[in-house]
Parts: structure tokens; sequence; C-alpha cells
């Protein structure tokens, strides 16, 4: 645990957050652990798959279902039922019981109907349907069908279609056409949650209800989560061209690696060319990025494309992180109600919005219950 501690301090890590510490088993001849004198890093013949399979792996993980975290408060340091009198006590339990049994109701089916076709290859006719009246596609309504009726109705068609009315060997069916009854089947229509802004704290974290849950939002974790993944998914990304060049000065090492990138910068919206003496000429930019201080843009890209690996798949993540950050919005700006409606109900209905690029969470959620028991209406 000791060594693993001092790796993560050690890393590139430093200001994430990281969930939990996976463990990698492979063959020994595709890892060299002698990279290092204090054994902190690592080699991998191929680092390529190994990252793709950690990355693959751990988002699957991550998407499959609603991962927020849930807040429990602790509970109420008084006793609700130590000034209560006897009928007030027995009143709440009343009250108490009616809610339960409200709360465990089956949801009342809706009204709109829509029409299907029910096929039966056989002469039988299920019992459901004998149950019911069903109603034809032109909307007249019939009366049930029986076995019976259904049987010596299509009994004759049968004994038609046999060719040249012989008579039917032992070893062949009688294959009866197949019925086809208009059914009123009634089917719910899938609601949309009910999402409520409610406000925002310290015009950062948006306050939203939806359901029986409050959520508390963080601004700008959720847009750069949203902005983050617009980034990977598009394949095409705006540029906005600068009026006036910027000129970057870079140290060697950054300067090398920036020189190394250009390919992989344009391709994400950075125009880089090379000034010669450590320094670099920015030309566009993405467009979400136009108001930035672009000096200290690039210098924070060469800076980690000098801690990142050789693997290109990590070095356009870690550009897609600096970008998102930068251009999400910022902690302490206030937001209107409708910015703060879109962007809750965005977080609130996807399931791959959870944490924000660097691992924090970008919202979580108190329960109804939660403040109940704390305002002491139920134990």
């Amino acid at each position: 645990v000791a060594a693993v501690e001092q790796a993560y301090k050690n890393s590139a890590m430093v200001g994430k957050f990281p969930g939990f510490v996976i463990y990698i088993k492979l063959p020994f001849d595709t890892v060299d652990v002698n990279v290092h004198p204090a054994k902190t890093e690592v080699r991998f013949s191929d680092e390529r798959k190994v990252f793709e399979a950690v990355y693959t792996a751990i988002k699957t993980a991550i998407s499959k279902g609603d991962t927020r975290p849930e807040v429990k408060l602790n509970t109420p340091v008084f006793n609700k039922f130590e000034n209560m009198v006897k009928g007030e006590y027995r009143q709440q339990k009343i009250e108490e019981t009616i809610a339960e049994k409200v709360y465990k109701s089956p949801v009342p089916v809706r009204n709109n109907t829509t029409s299907e076709n029910l096929t039966f290859k056989s002469n039988t006719v299920p019992d459901f349907i004998n149950k019911y009246s069903y109603v034809s596609p032109h909307g007249e309504k019939t009366e049930p069908i029986t076995n019976s009726e259904y049987t010596e109705k299509y009994e004759k068609i049968a004994e038609a279609d046999l060719v040249n009315n012989e008579p039917l060997k032992p070893s062949e069916n009688i294959v009866l056409p197949q019925k086809t009854i208009s059914v009123d089947i009634v089917k719910e229509e899938e609601e949309k949650p009910q999402i409520t802004v409610i406000g925002e704290a310290f015009t950062t974290y948006i306050i939203a209800q939806m359901g029986n849950s409050i959520f508390m939002i963080d601004k700008h974790a959720a847009h750069e989560r949203i902005l983050f993944n617009k980034l990977k998914n598009d394949h095409s990304i705006e540029v906005q061209a600068l009026l006036t060049p910027v000129s970057v000065v870079l140290s060697k090492e950054e300067y090398n690696e920036i020189i190394c990138n250009t390919e992989q910068l344009l391709k994400n919206g950075f125009e880089v060319e090379d000034f010669g003496n450590s320094t670099v000429v920015v030309r566009a930019v993405p467009a979400i990025l136009k108001n930035e201080d672009i000096n200290s843009l690039i210098c924070e890209i060469a800076s980690k494309l000098v801690t990142t690996g050789n693997v290109n798949t990590e070095r356009e993540e870690n550009l897609f992180h600096t970008v998102a950050c930068r251009a999400a919005i910022k902690a302490g700006t206030a937001s209107s109600m409708l910015e703060m409606q879109k962007l809750a109900e965005k977080v609130l209905t996807s399931n791959d919005i959870m944490y924000c690029p660097h691992g924090r969470p970008v919202a979580f959620e108190i329960k109804k219950r939660e403040l109940e028991k704390q305002f002491g209406r139920i134990q």
C-alpha cells in the first residue's frame, strides 16, 4: 500500500481524483520493472494495448448505471417524540400509514391506446382473448370468439385447399390459415422525468429537484464533462483563426514536444508553427477557446505533453481535458435560470455525465427520505 501511495504522489495524477487502484496481470516478459531506481514506474512492451484495455474496462463499468454519489445525512440529535402527547403520536402514525399505502399502490394505467395485430397460427384462441371483446381495424367492436367457432369456420377452408380433393395421408397435417385479430393493447408512454431548478448556491452549484431527490450539480465539472465528450465524439472541430498570431516561448523540452505533435494539434483545432529558438507561433485555436489566454494555454498543453507517455490516445485525452477545462463555465460565474435548467436536464438525463475528466463527481443526490429523517418526520 505504501508503495502504491508513493507511486501516486510521484505520478502525473496530482490534482486528479482516482476512485480505485486497478491490478493488471500480464506475462512477465511483457513488463520491464527496472526502468526506475525506486521501482515507482514500469514499462510495458505494448503500452497502447494496455492503455486501451484499462480505459475500455473502466469506462464500461462506470457507464453501466447511475453512479452519482448519494449523501447520507446524520441522524437528528433530538428525539421527535420527546414532546408529543398521545394524540399527536397516534395522528402521525395514521398519516405515515396512509402515505405508505399511497406510495406502494400501483400506478394507474393511462387511457391512450394503440391497436396492434396479434397473429395466432393454431386453431386455439388464447384464453385472455376469449375473456374480452376486441376491436377491428375499422373500430367495430366484436363479440368474443370461442375455440369451437374458430375451428368450425376454418376446417372447411383447410379441406378446400387439399389438392384434387385427395384425403390426407396419416403423416400429413392440416395447416390452418393464420387468424389475425386486432386487440386494443394499453401502452404506457415513457414519461420524461420532471426536472425543476430551485436555484444556485455560491454561483457554483445548481440545486435541482427530480422525483423524490434533490441534486447538487457542480456547474464547471458538468460543463467540462459535456465539452470533453463532445470533443471526443466530434470528427470535426470548429476552428477560430486568430487576428494576430501569438508567439509562445517554451522550454527546450516543451518546445520539442510541441513541434513533434503539430499534426495531432492541428487535427484537434490548434494551428501551431515552428518559429525557432524554442518559440512557436499559434495561428488558430478551437472556436470554444477564442477568449482564452493563448500563451498560458499552449504552455499548459506543452507541459502535459512532456509528462505524458508516448501513447497517442493518452496525449489526445490530455489535450481534450485541457480544452474542456478552459472552455467550461467557471466557478463563481452567475448563470441564468435557462442556462441552469438546460445544464441540469443534460446532466440528470445522461448516463455518461457522472464525473468530470479529472475524476471529481459532477453531482450528488440527497433523497427526500434523508431530509424527512433530518426534520424528524420519519424515523
